[in-house]
């Protein structure tokens, strides 16, 4: 048997899949879930060095990936993600292209 494992950042996970993560796999819950995740991290663990840079990694990363957006689309950084919504049910993709973009110019 060929098992194949694929790793992903949080973000991928939840565009992929958005209704293992939310109520109704709409992609302004996932983008809700993203940011709760982002908020309650920091705000339970505020000092990097106490848990680590593993621990860091996908909000350091998310982070990043919004502020590339703001630049790009000329919009507030809490509506950069937000707006790829007007692509209807093609707005994971949009993001997940959009990320992947981010990724590859690091």
């Amino acid at each position: 048997m060929d098992v194949q494992i694929k790793l992903v950042s949080l973000f991928e996970a939840v565009m992929e899949h958005p209704s293992l993560y939310t109520l109704e796999g709409s992609y302004l819950e996932g983008i809700a879930f993203l940011e709760g995740c982002q908020t309650g991290f920091m705000k339970w663990h505020p000092n990097k060095e106490e848990m680590g840079h593993y621990f860091f990694e996908f909000i350091e990363e998310y982070q990043s990936f919004k502020e590339w957006l703001t630049l790009k689309f000329g919009l507030e950084e809490k509506d950069a993600l937000r707006s790829l919504n007007v692509h209807g049910g093609q707005s994971f993709q949009v993001a997940l292209e959009l990320y992947k973009n981010f990724i590859n110019q690091k």
